[in-house]
């Protein structure tokens, strides 16, 4: 029996011991287990990782692509640049010739009609001289001195018949010598002006930016970019007018709109200018606010490089290269603007009115002030701001020139008076 328990207790003696061993392959199995679920975890992690790298690199792969076509467009641009610029290179210098051409005409003219004036000049000297022999005589006749005075009288009458007659041609011939010469000089301006547009350079474009949402406004800028030829493209300046309230707000719309490429300048007319320009509205009635009359102030809100801006409404959608418009041949005028003859000047004008009546035609068809080409400088220097000044509003010299008194505060009405002989139709 002795024998039978001790040989039990070595049996249990080494079933516990298998059990210790047990428990610890267990922890041990336990521990893989969890390293292995944190392996699994970590690499479900790499997956995502993975996954999200790859997507990322198809997103890059999809950019080059894209960015590489963009750079093919681009190349195909500069290409017909190019050629319009070769093309544009050789036009400049045919109208360079012209107009070498035509100031060769000018001062050929301007000899001829020096000369026709000296040959007048000395014309009237002999006239002169002759009228003081024929009263000498006359006076010598008289006193009994010149027996013969009466033939020589005659004589000297025939004479000074004949010099008059040439003097009448040479004075005709001098008038038709100088309409040639103001010929010669439109024609060399406007061969000047017309080699000028040609050359190729910036495209302004100016907006005025409304209250509210930009819908029109973009749909403006991105009409004129989808009409633009290949050429215009790259050399189109937007500067859209906002008040300074509103410039934050409205760049940042307008750079998620439009990519970097496109010219866009967000800027404001001068305060000082706009503060002058209340009080002197004010005083005539007018209640809108400055901002709202663009031909007052626009000439001092753009660069001093710009030479001639396109005004563009914000409700316009544009089907053409504007470049058209801009290098327009304006013949010495101001500006050009689009004629809309559903409204004629006596549908909006007193004709009576001293204002209207030696100035303008009853049947003229009105003008849109909102669509316009201006010569900055032109405008600038025939002072059209101040002249638009003293036809708004209520004031004396204006008195029933409007009919309708109250068109005298928009800023469009008055302003088709200003316009009329200003620019082209």
């Amino acid at each position: 029996a002795r024998e039978s328990a001790a040989a039990a207790e070595a049996k249990l003696a080494e079933a516990k011991a298998a059990a210790a061993n047990a428990r610890a392959e267990a922890d041990e199995l336990q521990g893989s287990a969890a390293s292995a679920a944190s392996g699994a975890a970590e690499a479900q992690a790499l997956r995502g990782q993975l996954s999200e790298t790859a997507k990322e690199l198809e997103a890059a792969r999809a950019g080059g692509a894209e960015a590489a076509s963009r750079a093919e467009e681009l190349k195909a641009a500069v290409a017909v640049l190019s050629q319009e610029n070769e093309k544009l290179e050789g036009r400049l210098g045919k109208e360079k010739e012209k107009v070498a051409k035509a100031k060769e005409m000018l001062r050929a003219a301007q000899a001829e009609r020096e000369a026709l004036q000296e040959a007048a000049g000395e014309a009237e000297a002999l006239r002169e001289r002759l009228e003081k022999e024929i009263r000498k005589s006359e006076v010598q006749a008289c006193d009994g001195q010149l027996p013969t005075a009466a033939d020589d009288a005659g004589d000297d009458a025939k004479a000074l018949a004949a010099l008059n007659q040439e003097l009448v041609s040479a004075k005709l011939a001098a008038a038709e010598a100088e309409a040639q010469l103001a010929s010669a000089r439109a024609q060399a301006q406007a061969q000047q002006e017309a080699a000028e547009a040609a050359k190729p350079g910036a495209v302004h474009v100016a907006l005025l930016a409304s209250a509210g949402p930009p819908y029109g406004l973009v749909a403006a800028i991105n009409s004129t970019l989808a009409h633009a030829a290949a050429a215009t493209l790259p050399r189109l300046r937007f500067h859209v007018l906002a008040p300074p309230s509103e410039q934050p707000a409205l760049a940042r719309k307008l750079a998620r709109i439009f990519p970097a490429e496109v010219r866009l300048a967000i800027t404001s007319p001068p305060s000082d200018k706009l503060a002058k320009l209340a009080p002197k509205l004010g005083a005539v009635g007018v209640q809108t606010a400055p901002f709202e009359w663009p031909l007052l102030w626009l000439h001092l809100a753009l660069p001093a490089d710009v030479r001639r801006v396109v005004l563009l409404p914000t409700d316009a959608v544009v089907r053409t290269d504007l470049q058209e418009l801009a290098s327009a041949a304006l013949h010495g005028k101001a500006g050009a603007a689009f004629e809309d003859c559903s409204v004629t000047f006596d549908a909006l004008f007193n004709y009576r009115h001293p204002l209207f009546r030696d100035r303008h035609g009853r049947p003229s068809c009105s003008l849109d002030s909102e669509l316009l080409l201006l010569d900055v400088k032109a405008w600038r220097k025939e002072e059209a701001p101040k002249q638009l000044l003293e036809l708004v509003g209520f004031q004396r010299r204006n008195e029933n020139l409007f009919l309708q008194p109250v068109a005298a505060l928009s800023p469009h009405v008055p302003a088709q008076l200003l316009l009329d002989k200003r620019v082209l139709r």
